[in-house]
């Protein structure tokens, strides 16, 4: 049997939801999730247990291993804060054509590129 590896605060399924939203508020991370902030709450504090399709979202959105979320079984994940900027961006481009798409990727790709300097010898 695989070994747990979970501090205390992630002994229970509620807890572990703390941990993967990190530093987003509540109305950030539920946003994301596509859940209400009361909700959210609930499932917090252990007063309810979400549902399949909510933990099917939280796994996909936020990398989370399922076995670790539901159980607490391997390794917590490691991810970069998801900003409320960084999540805007990623819900827009999600519900934009694949055309839309490329030409956003397009254009990011192009303003990430390091711009000349004037005085280059």
């Amino acid at each position: 049997m695989a070994k747990k590896n979970t501090p205390p605060v992630e002994n229970e399924l509620s807890g572990r939801l703390q941990v993967v939203r990190g530093k987003m508020t509540q109305d950030e991370f539920a946003k994301a999730l596509g859940v209400g902030r009361t909700t959210l709450i609930r499932y917090e504090s252990g007063e309810r247990v979400p549902d399949a399709n909510f933990l099917q979202v939280l796994s996909l959105k936020f990398n989370v291993d399922p076995s670790w979320l539901l159980l607490g079984v391997g390794k917590a994940p490691e991810r970069e804060q998801v900003t409320p900027e960084k999540q805007a961006l990623l819900d827009a481009y999600d519900g934009m054509s694949e055309e839309n798409k490329r030409a956003i990727l397009q254009i990011g790709e192009s303003l990430s590129q390091p711009k000349p300097s004037k005085f280059a010898s």
